[in-house]
């Protein structure tokens, strides 16, 4: 059955949707009857696609029958579905780019290339994507992964994680999680990459568990994936641009030399160590645009970091302090972060108003943070997200400050049976679309500066990153440089790192140069 640029095929158990955004785009959804449909999760898959919705195909459909299968073509792409076991082969310009049988008749393994395992009595599930893994295969993405750009032979989970002092090599999971893998095999002329448009993607196998098939196992249904298609891998990232969204460009300014370091902060006399930097790189007339600022100005005489609440005793009148320093064109990008702690003098308020994500009994859900337990603001509240898009104006927007800088917005909730968690991947993005909005609705014609640790697909379009904690030492250099590449290829192209390292021994002069 075709409805528009859908094609609906119907078995014992559910059906497969088979959607052509474009030729080169194309959506694969399965639905099991005995898996009902999640609108917290069908919202969410929207959101990650939505700017999908402006594709149009201009080519037709043309479905026929051949050898136990239906084929559908569309320009150069061509699907031919299996019908017995609903395994989908996806040929562009002649050459098989994604699915097929996976292994041989000589293998006991699943023909089937999506299995749903549910639970009797609960409506907790999962489903296991299984696909055909061949020698020369190897694999780009996924976002913040540690090791080589090459993800063959690895298991990644697919949750964000606050990793202070993390291994570059070897840890997982780390900040971002992104579901979009680029499979390159350059023996059979294969470039194509798959989005898995869900925000609750629990692991991708890439041939450590068998050398032959990768797996993505999924909670929640229906189970989907978009197959990007091109001659190359620049088409391929195009396309998923064009389905999770272009990149926002930073303003030019945000590309020069800043000021950036705890120290400068953390201590009582933040504001002077603030203007004895500035004055050491007037008087020496080093180019500098600002200066990241980290939280330390938020942190409290009890040592506790309170979001939005300045710390008077090391800036009296800092409203003042920021405006002069933007008069004197220094740009400062603010840290902040999304965790209200229970002692915060605001936290009553803002329970009471409603703006904090919520337990099961409709109280704020409390989990642990940087410096105690703490809720975290609700970015899926129209009214939450106002309220701290205002805030955002009044602390720093209002006083001259040109970026935002997002941190410790991982959300790391751990109890499964929260709304909350169904769509705790995109958190990041959503928090990072507030602060992007604000800029834009102060500014419309300036480009937003926005810095995210954490993210998820579709970060790009509102948010840069970087590579979060890492170790000072010559083993994070080297590795950081391969996570960049990384980045790239996960649809990230603005990123960095922490010079020198942020964790650990103070760095060397040379690891410091080198890092540089």
């Amino acid at each position: 059955l075709q409805d528009g640029n859908t094609v609906v095929a119907t078995g014992t158990g559910g059906q497969l949707h088979i959607t052509f955004h474009t030729q080169e785009i194309i959506e694969v959804s399965y639905h099991f009857d005995s898996v009902p449909v999640d609108e917290t999760l069908m919202e969410a898959s929207r959101y990650i696609t939505q700017p999908a919705s402006s594709l149009v195909l201009d080519q037709p459909i043309v479905i026929t029958e051949e050898n136990h299968a239906f084929v559908l073509t569309c320009g150069q792409s061509r699907i031919v579905l299996e019908r017995r076991y609903a395994s989908v082969s996806l040929w562009y310009g002649g050459i098989l780019q994604h699915g097929g049988r996976v292994g041989t008749a000589d293998t006991v393994l699943p023909d089937y290339q999506i299995r749903c395992f549910t639970k009797p009595g609960s409506p907790d599930s999962f489903g296991r994507f299984n696909f055909p893994l061949f020698s020369a295969d190897e694999f780009y993405g996924l976002g913040d992964k540690s090791g080589s750009p090459n993800r063959r032979g690895r298991r990644f989970s697919m949750f964000n994680r606050d990793s202070l002092g993390y291994d570059a090599a070897n840890s997982d999971p780390l900040y971002k999680s992104v579901p979009f893998l680029l499979r390159i095999n350059k023996e059979d002329r294969v470039t194509c990459g798959l989005l898995f448009n869900q925000s609750q993607i629990r692991l991708f196998d890439l041939g450590r568990e068998s050398p032959y098939f990768f797996s993505v196992e999924v909670e929640g249904g229906p189970y989907s994936y978009v197959a990007l298609l091109g001659e190359n891998y620049h088409e391929v990232l195009k396309n998923y641009y064009s389905v999770t969204g272009f990149p926002a460009l930073p303003p030019l300014f945000s590309f020069g030399f800043f000021g950036s370091s705890m120290n400068y902060v953390e201590s009582d006399d933040a504001e002077k160590r603030i203007l004895a930097y500035f004055s050491t790189i007037e008087k020496h007339q080093i180019p500098c645009e600002g200066m990241y600022v980290s939280s330390g100005y938020l942190k409290s005489p009890d040592g506790k970091r309170y979001t939005f609440l300045w710390n008077k005793e090391k800036f009296p009148d800092y409203k003042a302090f920021l405006t002069s320093l933007s008069k004197r064109g220094y740009n400062l990008c603010m840290n902040i972060k999304p965790g209200i702690l229970t002692s915060h003098p605001w936290y009553e308020e803002l329970k009471e108003k409603g703006y904090l994500i919520k337990d099961q009994d409709g109280t704020p859900y409390e989990e642990f943070f940087w410096g105690g337990e703490a809720s975290f603001i609700d970015f899926n509240n129209t009214d939450a997200k106002q309220w701290w898009k205002q805030q955002l104006k009044e602390q720093y927007l209002n006083h001259g400050c040109t970026g935002i800088w997002n941190d410790n917005n991982e959300l790391e909730l751990e109890d499964f049976a929260l709304e909350a968690y169904k769509t705790k991947s995109l958190y990041p993005i959503k928090m990072a679309e507030a602060s992007y909005e604000v800029f834009k609705e102060a500014q419309p014609d300036r480009r937003p500066w926005i810095y995210s640790r954490s993210g998820y697909a579709g970060l790009q379009r509102f948010a840069r990153t970087w590579s979060g904690d890492n170790v000072s030492d010559w083993k994070s250099l080297h590795y950081n440089q391969l996570m960049g590449i990384g980045f790239g290829l996960s649809g990230l192209p603005y990123f960095g790192h922490d010079l020198g390292g942020f964790f650990g021994a103070f760095p060397e002069e040379e690891l410091l140069v080198r890092s540089c």
